[in-house]
């Protein structure tokens, strides 16, 4: 996610419905990077659908607006069903694309359930950044002239020399810098999660399956110690056997003799 001091973070519950109104009311702003995450819930047989059909949507718009950057999906349990969906879009068309897919979640039994959006003004970074390359250039200018004047000393030409060498590896970096904001400015993160619904008694987070989840592992624990109790009482109990029954012997033995 994308933080600082300056930014800006807003979390939305969702309601039941979608659409519109199921996104966090902000507007894309000139010179500020934005990220939006989406938490979607939909029936297991339909999130492969689902993801399938945000990453057609996002194809549709051009690999010069949006490209898919990661996919994921694990379906091998039908009830425990996890996908995920990474783009990059532009800034101008993120939040539509949000709604839109919400929309479509809504239209699969799916609905959404949690929306977030990070924001970071990056604008000051760049005007920074261009002052600092400016003065730079400046600099390197100067340097040149006193290079270029007759008499200078070797000592003096050595050191203006590396001092250039200097400002020109902060510009080679300020330059790098500066491209990789303007690549965040020109793109936005959007990551979609989907998880199952719970649609019945037994199916997902319902309290019911939860409260069979949790009886279930409680009685394979207490016989699992039963078990080791057993397994660990079963000798002591075969020898306490052995000896009363050498003893019932022991004692037969000692009455025949003296009978």
């Amino acid at each position: 996610m994308a933080g600082c001091n300056q930014a800006d973070r807003r979390d939305t519950p969702a309601p039941n419905d979608v659409g519109e109104s199921a996104a966090p009311a902000i507007r894309s702003v000139e010179g500020r990077s934005y990220r939006y995450d989406y938490a979607f819930a939909a029936p297991g047989a339909q999130i492969a659908v689902a993801q399938e059909r945000h990453a057609q949507a996002c194809e549709a718009l051009g690999p010069d607006q949006c490209i898919v950057t990661s996919m994921t999906l694990d379906n091998d349990n039908p009830r425990n069903v996890h996908a995920t969906l990474d783009l990059a879009i532009a800034p101008a068309l993120a939040r539509g694309f949000g709604s839109k897919a919400s929309a479509a979640l809504g239209q699969l039994g799916g609905r959404l359930i949690a929306a977030r959006i990070d924001s970071e003004e990056l604008q000051s970074r760049l005007t920074r950044l261009d002052e600092a390359q400016q003065g730079q250039q400046r600099d390197l200018v100067e340097i040149d002239r006193r290079l270029a004047q007759p008499g200078i000393s070797q000592g003096e030409r050595l050191q203006l020399q590396q001092r250039a060498e200097a400002l020109r590896d902060k510009a080679s970096a300020g330059r790098a810098e500066t491209r990789s904001i303007r690549g965040q400015l020109a793109a936005t993160p959007m990551h979609f999660d989907y998880r199952p619904l719970a649609t019945g008694w037994f199916d997902g987070d319902s309290p019911l399956a939860n409260g069979y989840a949790i009886g279930r592992d409680s009685v394979n624990a207490l016989l699992a110690v039963l078990l080791l109790i057993v397994a660990g009482g079963l000798p002591w109990a075969l020898l306490a056997i052995a000896a009363l029954l050498l003893v019932r012997w022991g004692r037969k033995r000692l009455v025949t003799a003296l009978g």
